[in-house]
């Protein structure tokens, strides 16, 4: 990774960066990964002189310019906590001439769709447009609006509150308690463990107006 002679090595960074990123390399591992190369060079050509100079020159590969992540308001965010886990009450049937007949629950009583629908896709996603706007009756999995509530409110990694059991919470104190871990291997197999470090290892307040729906049923 040397600078050829004469060229300031900026286009060869530039095309390395699009061949890495090509091959599913976000942007952001390869900055990393050409930091921790640098490093390692640096190391061998000042500490221990295996190597006359470091090769790594290439200006700006180990920069990262991330975007700015948006923020939710707080209003959104219990409008995201009502809306995940939701889904509508009804079902799709085949009838003749590869039509399906959709049938929904509104106000208790199952009901069937006026129009015939010409795929199951279509009727399905009648079915979920109904349940979001209101015409049919839905259910909830209240785990996933306690999901996204101690997420946001107590500042939990993903890892951290999909581990939680109901006995970490303790409502009468508004606290939670963070003891376990799911980590993604390089394989991509989620296994449960303790967290990184001691400091993973908490008891988190929690605001008292968000702590009662944090109750799994």
């Amino acid at each position: 990774m040397s600078e050829p002679p004469g060229r300031s090595g900026v286009t060869d960074g530039n095309q390395d960066d699009r061949a890495l990123v090509g091959n599913g390399v976000s942007v952001s591992m390869a900055a990393k990964a050409y930091r921790l190369l640098r490093a390692v060079l640096m190391t061998a050509a000042e500490d221990d002189q295996i190597i006359s100079a470091n090769p790594c020159r290439i200006r700006g590969a180990g920069d990262e310019h991330p975007e700015e992540r948006p923020v939710l308001a707080v209003a959104q965010v219990f409008e995201l906590a009502d809306r995940i886990g939701r889904r509508p009450v009804g079902n799709v049937r085949k009838v003749k001439n590869a039509a399906y007949l959709l049938r929904f629950q509104r106000n208790g009583e199952m009901r069937t769709h006026p129009e015939i629908l010409h795929s199951r896709a279509d009727a399905e996603r009648a079915l979920w447009k109904m349940g979001m706007d209101g015409r049919a009756d839905c259910t909830q999995d209240r785990r996933f609006r306690a999901l996204v509530l101690l997420a946001t409110f107590a500042s939990l990694r993903w890892g951290e509150v999909s581990a939680l059991r109901r006995s970490d919470l303790d409502l009468e104190a508004a606290t939670v308690r963070v003891r376990a871990a799911f980590i993604e291997r390089s394989t991509g197999e989620l296994v449960l463990g303790p967290p990184k470090s001691k400091a993973g290892r908490r008891v988190i307040g929690i605001h008292r107006r968000s702590s009662p729906h944090c109750v799994s049923t």
